[in-house]
């Protein structure tokens, strides 16, 4: 009977950093390929009055739902409001998700909707910047010499 203790004890152990690591492989679904999309979601489902009083920012709240009833069924993907508004392209009403996006939520409803903090509305973080404060700068005789400086040191980097 001692000598199946130990075989017995690894294989509680090992089954106990499966589900660890399954867990942490749904987080880390959600952060990288479900956020995204919610933060999209969050524009108008977020806030102090959200669109249809859902609110997406939170799992809870996602849960609870809005006007409609509960916007995500874990496990249900085909019954879970969200996955049906945006599969038949009612939502986002003015810019529908690609069919990838949509598998994507349908993929993180199905396996049970793993949900890691808070979702915010998305910040610019690549490509235009956006304006510059105060408006654009007018080249004059007295930046001349900063133009040509910066112009040589351009392409001497590049």
């Amino acid at each position: 009977m001692a000598r199946f203790r130990l075989p017995l004890a690894s294989l509680i152990l090992l089954a106990g950093t499966a589900a660890r690591g399954a867990e942490d492989a749904r987080l880390h679904f959600f952060r990288e390929q479900v956020r995204p999309i919610l933060q999209r979601c969050v524009r108008c489902h977020g806030g102090d009055e959200p669109s249809g009083e859902l609110n997406l920012t939170t799992r809870p709240l996602a849960l609870k739902g809005g006007e409609s009833g509960p916007a995500v069924r874990p496990g249900k993907a085909a019954s879970s409001l969200l996955y049906t508004k945006v599969s038949s392209r009612a939502m986002p009403p003015k810019d529908p998700l690609p069919p990838e996006q949509v598998a994507l939520l349908r993929r993180w409803i199905d396996d049970g909707a793993a949900w890691d903090g808070t979702v915010e509305r998305a910040t610019r973080s690549r490509g235009y910047p956006g304006p510059i404060a105060g408006g654009p700068r007018r080249a004059g005789p007295e930046s001349l010499c900063w133009v040509l400086l910066n112009a040589s040191e351009f392409l001497y980097v590049r």
